[in-house]
């Protein structure tokens, strides 16, 4: 058998293609069987399992039908069968058992059951030309897979942060965003996305302070800049947020105008309220039910009356609670608890508030 330089070039561009989607595999797998030859089609009839109430199905022309080939494929590990077929005319398996183990390989599935006809030599070493490139898109598809399954985990961890997360280019275009980013720009009271896609502060001097930065991130300075503050655009529009930006690349590291994120845009509601690590907090100073609920509405920032309606208590227990509060966490002051509370939480997006400091809230809202 032979092929030309064409249809060569086709069967390699196929199984390249299989690296970003393996699915495709059992179709280029049928494929190659088909161009190998007819000795190569019964060579996978006689060695690959199929279920005896569907019996092979051939073409007008007499060859086996390729769905049916590609259905043989399914489950098996693309390298080993090409390397199987390779092999056939050696009989390379001592036992069904081996061959099971080896054409199983990565995907599981069915394996053959036997040796099959031998291949001849020149379909053989058209499979050899072609294992190679079989290798390398399988080998390929396994770090895309990694790498996709990274970028999820990555995606899903960014996402639960209660930071806004902005990865700009080097021209300020919003490459990428985390779900609390989704939201601020959705809002556009404070930070947009233009119509080509670059960040735009609605206040001016906080474009132009945003702008300066990403300037100094392309020149190489330092690291982390400093905050900068995005008030809303116009009076009444909501409350501004404030803002870090992030060289993602080391100073001239990279060449001007290189691909991907040159930094991280992180901005923060300040008014937003921290997810408090309850039960953490409960087991690191001993903290009573109690004692943690009054800690809760001082987070929610709480007059300690308030509290004390909220919970239906006394406003002498919620000070006795206050007062262990102070003693179990070595602080004096509200502010100074508060402080010690708030950095010790970390920086995810916060569950919803208890059901009674919400009433709370609502009933100060209509006051």
């Amino acid at each position: 058998m032979s092929l030309t330089q064409s249809e060569f070039s086709d069967l390699v561009a196929r199984i390249y293609a299989c690296a970003a989607e393996p699915q495709l595999w059992p179709d280029t797998l049928a494929g190659i069987v088909e161009a190998a030859g007819m000795a190569v089609c019964l060579a996978c009839l006689a060695g690959l399992p199929h279920p005896v109430c569907a019996p092979p199905r051939a073409g007008p022309d007499g060859a086996v039908d390729h769905d049916f080939l590609a259905g043989l494929f399914a489950g098996l590990c693309p390298l080993q069968v090409v390397a199987w077929l390779c092999e056939a005319g050696d009989d390379p398996f001592p036992s069904p058992a081996a061959r099971r183990a080896r054409l199983s390989g990565h995907g599981g599935g069915q394996a053959p059951v036997n040796g099959g006809p031998p291949v001849p030599e020149a379909a053989r070493e058209v499979l050899r030309l072609l294992l190679p490139h079989v290798r390398q898109a399988v080998e390929t598809g396994q770090r895309l897979a990694e790498r996709d399954g990274e970028s999820r985990g990555l995606g899903a961890a960014v996402d639960a942060l209660s930071a806004g997360v902005i990865l700009l280019d080097e021209a300020g275009r919003i490459l990428r965003t985390n779900a609390a980013a989704d939201t601020i720009l959705r809002e556009g009271s404070v930070l947009r996305r233009l119509s080509a896609g670059t960040l735009a502060a609605n206040d001016t001097a906080a474009q132009e302070a945003l702008a300066a930065a990403l300037s100094a991130c392309r020149l190489g300075a330092e690291a982390v800049a400093p905050a900068l503050p995005f008030p809303p655009g116009r009076a009444g529009a909501g409350r501004g947020l404030v803002g870090r930006l992030v060289r993602l690349r080391d100073a001239g590291g990279d060449r001007a105008g290189a691909a991907g994120p040159a930094a991280a845009l992180f901005v923060q509601d300040p008014d937003q309220p921290c997810a408090v690590p309850g039960e953490a907090l409960v087991r690191l100073y001993g903290l009573t039910g109690g004692e943690l609920r009054v800690l809760r509405g001082l987070l929610q920032d709480l007059t300690l009356t308030e509290i004390a309606q909220a919970y239906g208590i006394g406003v002498a227990t919620v000070r006795t609670h206050l007062a262990r509060l102070f003693d179990k966490t070595g602080t004096r002051r509200q502010a100074e608890l508060l402080r010690v509370v708030m950095a010790s939480a970390p920086a995810l997006r916060p569950p919803d508030a208890p059901a009674a400091l919400r009433r709370s809230e609502a009933l100060r809202a209509r006051a």
